[in-house]
């Protein structure tokens, strides 16, 4: 089975926050990398990088797609699988 993906790698904000990482929403989806060449990538989004300093850069926090909320991985795919490969979401 084949199916639709953004083209990046996530952890789920909420997890985070009960590790003591502290992050400017208290749901949604931390972009930790984006694919190169990917979808997700033209379309601009961010994951975490480091600035000349070295200090960690939080990059894009997903928190809707297509207008739905999405809090977990499980909502993520939820969304995802009601897709067809090469469709257009917004994010």
């Amino acid at each position: 089975v084949v199916r639709p993906k953004l083209g990046v790698i996530t952890q789920d904000v909420e997890n985070l926050l009960n590790r003591g990482v502290s992050l400017p929403v208290r749901e949604g989806l931390l972009v930790m990398s984006v694919a190169r060449g990917g979808s997700a990538e033209r379309a601009g989004l961010r994951g975490l990088s480091q600035d000349a300093q070295g200090e960690v850069v939080i990059g894009d926090i997903i928190t809707s797609v297509d207008g739905e909320k999405v809090a977990s991985q499980d909502d993520l795919y939820r969304i995802l699988d009601k897709k067809q490969i090469n469709d257009t979401v917004q994010v």
